[in-house]
């Protein structure tokens, strides 16, 4: 089953680390990711551009404005699409991310156009 682990991190958080524990967290995501894709449950994943970069749409309104939808304490940081047995697996890799210490990781289950949610729990 597929889910995708949605990484929440704040403004603070982002702008408060530094660059050895960066390289740190970025040297561990990467170990984890080569762990996954070796044992066949990593499909994707990247990093999103910052705040800044950001543009929202709403169709009702007929307007685009810069930034985030919600004003929030986090944001959308990152996405990873894991394929694995369970849910209870999913939060396991989730808890392994390196972001996991500092930030929200929220798992959701990848549903199908014409089929329904099996959760696998």
């Amino acid at each position: 089953m597929k889910f995708m682990l949605l990484i929440y991190s704040s403004t603070e958080a982002g702008d408060a680390r530094s660059w050895p524990e960066q390289d740190q967290r970025s040297k561990g995501r990467a170990a984890l990711v080569e762990e996954l894709f070796d044992s066949g449950e990593y499909v994707d994943g990247n990093m999103l551009a910052s705040l800044d970069r950001s543009r929202t749409v709403q169709v009702d309104a007929r307007s685009a404005t810069d930034g985030p939808y919600l004003e929030a304490e986090g944001y959308l940081a990152g996405y990873d699409v894991v394929d694995c047995e369970n849910l209870h697996r999913a939060e396991a890799i989730a808890a392994r991310l390196s972001d996991a210490t500092s930030c929200v990781v929220e798992i959701r289950p990848i549903m199908h156009f014409g089929s329904d949610l099996v959760t696998g729990v």
